[in-house]
């Protein structure tokens, strides 16, 4: 599609962004997809957020965010933004090394949807607490197929259903995909 999200951030020096705008636009869009079963007013966590491309755009549609990120310029540079574009009620971001200090499923309760952008090599410990968690839908976003399906593996093995992965062709003239998974908790055992 041709839709471009508006929302302006703020990144600092050296933050990660997506590869192109059309890549970081169809993520923004298969995550939206992603949460269209869920109440805006409901709380959304996303966790290893970086600088807000995601979170702004999200924001901007009415949603609620809890934002962990390690980077705490990148932190500043969400709650800049959304200050600035009149936000700042709706998101708390704050710095957290998911990596070894991870939510807990106790944490991770309270959410009604999770996304997760983990860097390429994974984030096996905090899956594994999104798998004991209630968190009733989980959308995975990864660079990396092969610490995806991993992850994956986690959350099915714990009562998670993977509804649809849709494969987003960012990285020109590499055979690198960016996939994006919406996971869904089965409360019917």
């Amino acid at each position: 599609s041709n839709h471009t999200y508006s929302s302006t951030i703020f990144p600092p020096p050296g933050s990660f962004l997506q590869a192109t705008v059309d890549g970081e636009n169809a993520i923004i869009e298969t995550v939206i997809k992603g949460l269209e079963k869920i109440n805006k007013k409901k709380l959304v966590c996303e966790l290893f957020s970086g600088c807000g491309t995601i979170t702004l755009p999200l924001l901007s549609r009415g949603f609620k965010i809890n934002a962990f990120e390690i980077d705490t310029e990148s932190v500043e540079a969400i709650n800049f933004a959304s200050k600035k574009q009149g936000y700042g009620n709706k998101v708390d971001s704050q710095s957290r090394n998911l990596k070894n200090n991870p939510l807990t499923s106790e944490e991770l309760n309270k959410f009604n949807a999770i996304i997760i952008d983990p860097p390429r090599s994974g984030a096996k410990s905090q899956f594994l607490n999104i798998a004991h968690s209630k968190v009733p839908i989980v959308i995975s976003i990864s660079c990396n197929i092969n610490t995806f399906v991993r992850d994956a593996k986690l959350l099915i093995e714990n009562n998670y259903k993977l509804k649809w992965v849709q494969p987003i062709d960012q990285f020109l003239f590499t055979h690198h995909v960016e996939v994006v998974g919406l996971f869904e908790l089965n409360l019917v055992n």
